[in-house]
């Protein structure tokens, strides 16, 4: 019986450990203002990511499929732009560019104005910065779509040329693992469960 106990409390470390690296899919809202630049233009949006297949910290600028495994689906909408205004989506873009300046963004907060090796991460001192800050960014398609497109580091140019800088990166709310992860743990505690009733009555 202690044997059989053993082999549960093996079985659930595995379940328990393999839940760990189950996907954690996370959605964020995003916010670009124009007026740092000296315009008008803004834009709002939401991007979802799998936080465990990101980047992070990562190494450099990279430039991730879109959508890649760990950036899922995309939405902006842009707004006081003399041309190019209008919502935008993951069949406008071909790859995001992911940097994050040298350190692990802590992706329970707002990433814009943390810590990196420079300057504040996603400010306008970190765009200044030409990259020594990381980067988050868009590229479109190269097509007539309209869709804002990376012009500089966090920086989003509209194709009436309105330049409006990543504001805010934020967490809609915490991050869960998948239902797949709470079912394999949920199985491994109903196992102990069993064995130990089965013990008792033994």
């Amino acid at each position: 019986m202690v044997r059989s106990l053993i082999l549960a409390t093996s079985i659930l470390g595995s379940l328990i450990a393999t839940g760990a690296k189950a996907d954690i899919i996370q959605t964020f809202d995003l916010t670009w203002s124009g007026a740092p630049l000296g315009n008008q233009a803004s834009a709002t949006g939401t991007i979802t990511i799998d936080e465990t297949l990101l980047p992070n910290p990562s190494s450099g600028e990279e430039f991730l499929p879109f959508p890649d495994s760990a950036f899922l689906n995309l939405s902006i909408t842009v707004t006081g732009s003399p041309a190019g205004d209008g919502t935008f989506g993951t069949s406008d873009y071909a790859y995001v560019a992911w940097d994050t300046g040298g350190v692990a963004l802590d992706l329970n907060q707002d990433l814009v104005g943390q810590s990196t090796s420079d300057a504040p991460w996603g400010t306008l001192a970190a765009a200044q910065s030409q990259g020594s800050s990381g980067d988050f960014n868009l590229e479109d398609l190269g097509t007539d779509n309209l869709a804002p497109s990376a012009s500089g580091w966090f920086e989003l140019t509209t194709p009436g040329g309105s330049h409006m800088l990543l504001t805010s990166f934020a967490p809609e709310a915490a991050p869960v693992p998948e239902p797949a992860s709470s079912t394999l743990i949920g199985l491994g505690l109903g196992g102990l469960a069993f064995l130990r009733r089965r013990r008792k009555a033994a």
